[in-house]
This record gives C-alpha cells, sequence and structure tokens, in this order.
C-alpha cells in the first residue's frame, strides 16, 4: 500500500507540474515587451513601475492601472498583460510606501501626487503613448486614486477611460469620463447595493448594471458589472471583471465599435491556473520522489544545505543579471516551499499523504465556512437574482488560485525589495532557510503538532459556569467603558471616525474572522468532519 500511494502521489504530483508547464507555454503572452521606469519626486522618493508594450504599432491607447492597499504593481499584471494583449499599453507603478518605491506613511494625497508624476511622465512620450487615447484605473485604493485623478486634478479632462474595481465614491454624471464600474458580489468593503447608488448618482437616473448608460463621444457613458464569481481578493483577477473592462476600454478608445461587444479572449486566468499547478505538481513530485530514499534519513541536514545551495546558486545567477530577477525570485521560493515538505517527507515518509490529505480536507473546510458566511451576507442579492448561484462553484475555485497568488507576490516583494532594477535580497529571507538548516522538518513537524493540539482543544466539551463577578472587577470594567466611550466622542468630535465607519468596521470584522471562525469549528467538531479526518489519517 505505502509503494502504492507514492506511486500514486508521485504520478499526481507529475500531472500536475505537467498540466501547469503545458498551459503556462500555451497562453502566457510572451510577445508583450515588458520594460522597467524609474521616475523621481525628487533625489529621495523615487517611483518604480512596469510598462507592457503591445505587439501594434506606437503610439498606443494607453491605461494607467493602481492596486489596493498592502500590495505591489503585480496585482494588477495579469490586467495589464491582458490589455497589451489588446492593442493597450499598461503603466503599472508601486505607490509610495509599497513595493519597490521610496518608503513613506499612507496618505490618499500622496497617492495622488505620485500618479501626477507618472502622468506627467506619459505626456512627455507622445511617440510612444497616444495623448488622445489615455485612461486610469485601478483596484480598491487604486480605483480611489484613479478616480480622484480624473476628478480633481488639472489633467482630469485628458483622462478619456477610468476603470473602478471594488471602490465606491461620489462622482458626477460628467467625470470621471467613461467610467467603467466592477465589483465582485461577494466583496466585503463595499456592497453591491453601493455601487449600484453610484451608478445611479453617475447617470442621473435609475439604472441597472449590466447595461451600458451615455456615450462614449462625449464621456459620459457608464455601465456597472457585478461578477458573480468574485470577492475583494479576486476582483483584479477575475475573469469576468477583467474581460468587461478590456471590453470596455477597447470599446472607449475606439478600437472597436461601441455599439457591439467584441469577442475578448483572456488568456491570464489560464495562466495562473498553470502557477498553481506547478506549484502544488513541485511540492508533490519532488516530496515523493525523495521520501523513498532512505538513506536520506540520517542525513537531513545535508537536503537542507543542498536546498539552500541551489537557492543561492539562483540568486547569485540573479543578481549577476544572467537569470531574470523574477524569475530567480520565483525559484527560491518555491525551493524555500520545497525545502520543509521534503525534509518532512523524509523524516516521517508514512505521514506524507496523509499530511496532504488532511491539508486539502481543513482547506475545504475554511472555503465551506468562508462560503456559507459570503452566501448568508448576500442572501438578499440571490434571493432577488437566482442566477448568481452559478457562479458559485467557479468563485470557489479561483479562491485558492487568487490567494496563493495574491499572497505570493506579496511575499516575494518582502523578501526581496529590489528586483526591478537589479536583485537584492532582505535579511528576512533567512527566516525561511535558516531553521531548516538548524533542525531539519521543523517546520511541519512542529506545525502539524500546533494544529493537532488546537484542534484537540477546540473539541473539548462545552463548559458554561457562570459566577458572579467581584465588586474590582465590575469596578474596573467600568472605568474602561467610561474611558472607551469618552476617547469615542472625543475621535468623533474631531471626525476620525464615525457611527457610520465603526458599524461598517465591525460588520466586515464580523464576515471576515468572528462568523468563519465559529462555523469553522462547528465544523471541526462535526462528527461528518471528524470521520473523514480520521479517513485522512489513515496508514498509508
Amino acid at each position: 500500500m505505502h509503494r502504492l500511494l507514492t506511486r500514486v502521489g508521485l504520478w499526481l504530483g507529475a500531472i500536475a507540474l505537467s498540466i501547469g508547464l503545458l498551459l503556462y507555454q500555451a497562453f502566457y503572452p510572451h510577445e508583450i515587451v515588458t520594460k522597467t521606469i524609474n521616475l523621481h519626486h525628487d533625489r529621495d522618493r523615487a517611483l518604480v513601475g512596469r510598462l507592457y508594450l503591445p505587439s501594434q504599432t506606437a503610439p498606443y491607447p494607453t491605461m494607467i492601472l493602481w492596486y489596493g492597499v498592502s500590495s505591489s504593481k503585480e496585482m494588477v499584471e495579469p490586467f495589464a498583460l491582458e490589455l497589451a494583449r489588446h492593442g493597450i499599453a499598461a503603466i503599472s507603478f508601486d505607490s509610495g510606501g509599497f513595493g519597490e518605491s521610496y518608503p513613506r506613511v499612507f496618505s490618499t494625497e500622496e497617492n495622488l501626487q505620485d500618479a501626477k508624476l507618472v502622468f506627467s511622465y506619459v505626456k512627455q512620450h507622445p511617440e510612444l503613448f497616444d495623448q488622445a487615447y489615455l485612461g486610469m484605473g485601478g483596484h480598491s485604493m487604486g480605483a480611489a486614486t484613479a478616480i480622484a485623478f480624473a476628478t480633481e486634478t488639472i489633467d482630469a479632462d485628458k483622462i478619456s477611460v477610468t476603470l473602478d474595481l471594488g471602490m465606491s465614491a461620489d462622482i458626477s454624471p460628467n467625470q470621471p469620463a467613461n467610467l467603467f464600474m466592477g465589483i465582485g458580489l461577494y466583496e466585503e468593503f463595499h456592497t453591491p447595493d453601493a455601487m449600484r447608488e453610484m451608478l445611479q448618482q453617475s447617470t442621473g437616473e435609475s439604472a441597472k448594471e449590466f447595461q451600458l448608460k451615455g456615450d462614449f463621444a462625449k464621456g459620459s457613458a457608464r455601465k456597472l458589472v457585478i461578477s458573480s464569481t468574485s470577492d475583494h481578493l479576486i476582483e483584479p483577477f477575475d475573469p469576468t471583471l477583467i474581460q468587461e473592462a478590456v471590453v470596455w476600454s477597447v470599446q472607449a478608445f475606439g478600437l472597436a465599435e461601441a455599439t457591439n461587444h467584441p469577442a475578448i479572449s483572456l488568456v491570464m486566468p489560464y495562466v495562473m491556473w498553470s502557477w498553481f499547478f506547478i506549484f502544488i505538481g513541485s511540492i508533490m513530485t519532488v516530496s515523493y520522489i525523495l521520501r523513498d530514499l532512505q538513506f536520506l534519513r540520517s542525513k537531513l541536514r545535508l537536503v537542507s544545505v543542498g536546498i539552500v545551495a541551489i537557492s543561492a546558486i539562483l540568486l547569485g545567477l540573479g543578481m549577476n543579471g544572467q537569470m531574470p530577477a523574477r524569475l530567480a525570485i520565483n525559484l527560491i521560493l518555491l525551493a524555500g516551499a520545497i525545502g520543509p515538505i521534503s525534509t518532512f517527507a523524509i523524516r516521517y515518509p508514512h505521514k506524507l499523504t496523509s499530511c496532504f490529505r488532511l491539508c486539502g480536507l481543513y482547506v475545504s473546510a475554511i472555503l465551506v465556512a468562508y462560503t456559507i458566511v459570503a452566501l448568508a451576507m448576500r442572501w438578499n442579492e440571490l434571493f432577488t437574482h437566482p442566477m448568481y448561484l452559478l457562479g458559485l462553484p467557479r468563485f470557489l475555485l479561483q479562491i485558492p488560485v487568487a490567494l496563493i497568488y495574491s499572497r505570493f507576490q506579496e511575499f516575494s516583494a518582502a523578501m526581496f525589495p529590489v528586483y526591478s532594477n537589479g536583485l537584492i535580497p532582505s535579511w528576512q529571507l533567512t527566516v525561511i532557510f535558516l531553521p531548516e538548516l538548524i533542525y531539519p522538518s521543523i517546520f511541519l513537524g512542529m506545525g502539524t503538532k500546533a494544529g493537532a493540539l488546537l484542534v484537540e482543544w477546540l473539541r473539548q466539551p462545552l463548559q458554561i459556569v457562570i459566577e458572579r463577578p467581584s465588586k474590582k472587577s465590575v469596578q474596573l470594567l467600568g472605568g474602561l467603558s467610561v474611558v472607551l466611550v469618552l476617547v469615542l466622542i472625543q475621535q468623533a468630535n474631531m471626525g476620525t471616525i464615525s457611527m457610520e465607519h465603526a458599524i461598517a468596521t465591525m460588520r466586515l470584522l464580523s464576515q471576515m474572522l468572528l462568523f468563519p471562525v465559529v462555523i469553522l469549528i462547528f465544523i471541526l467538531r462535526s462528527s461528518q468532519f471528524q470521520k473523514l479526518e480520521k479517513y485522512c489519517k489513515s496508514p498509508n
């Protein structure tokens, strides 16, 4: 049985890896040229960005893209590549305080100043960027920056297309020009109803989603798209929203008749799936190959040293320019993920398959908990639009792919603060490799034990004990409550917070943390789940 499971695991890993490589080779738009751009407010404030050039002849219609909070320019790369595939140059920059750009505290005003600097660069290169066809868009915080630029700056009238993903705002029927609004049905920060109000505000009349209102030629075109396969995290990658946004841009720039809906094909969803399969397939293939090499069990540290050596070689190639920096980063971080799993597989060969099974089971439980909350939060939308339920399976499939891609980009930006102008690693990179050098398999070994203890604790019998509180406890609680009320009143008077924001914050915390955790605990405590868990733990 052990040998059979090894072969099955190895074959599944090899198949997943092969599918990933084939998808990448078949669908990645290799014809798109990318370039690094460096701009400067002054000597100490530099912005780093990336330019995506179509295969057509310059000058190009151009779209400037911005991303959300705690992200980097790579978050909008799938969107940028799709625009470039359809003849629109795309530019994405790290705002100050994010990614490779200059450090600063978060500021919407500074974000707008960064956008002005980028737009100034675009205006200085008419040979490359068609000055009659310029647009700006973004996701979340990036959408807020795009809307502010297209409504509040002296260059607002030069923006002929505005793309808004996942952000509600106050706008007028005239500005921003040719506004596309896209939101996920399960969006945590802004509700579909809030976007409908924005649509009505922007048209001056009652309007429905998926309907074109206004005139592209006059800059008054408006459209709202609600994707039943997306939440806030998925919006920058969601095929429905990206396809609609690309179609909108193509029509607004006059690359196709505005009255038609051109057939826009997408490739980046397949590319993102290819990265997912490569990641999963590489881990499974390597771990199953190494787990039956018995001579390695007494040489675990040698395995860790080998992985570190390979990573060091990749780092050297990337730093010397002999390998593309981002390819080197991807391979180094992949090695960092394979290392702990491989040493765990060698030390505990009979636990590897059950570990993969349990991982899949717990991920499924988390998805179920999140889905229940998402459906409950949008019950009114689903009741009035039951067809939205058809998008639920694809939504669930997209979550792990989008989650791995987005968290990987954030993690790589933290590990490698410079990668567009050379390659410089952070000291934090040692956190990935050093523990495994000291004690191989420490990550998964301790992680699985800690996880088992946590699940066991959550399954303890519930006991409700009511005791009379002491006088000191009552006094302390009363005093803290008074202090909290005074602080809230002071902050409200200063305009720092409002009751509306407080309610929104509580709703967000409940939707994203409290309710899913409560439901997950019920799932973990259920007898059906424990039966599945027992099966997953069965000997290999």
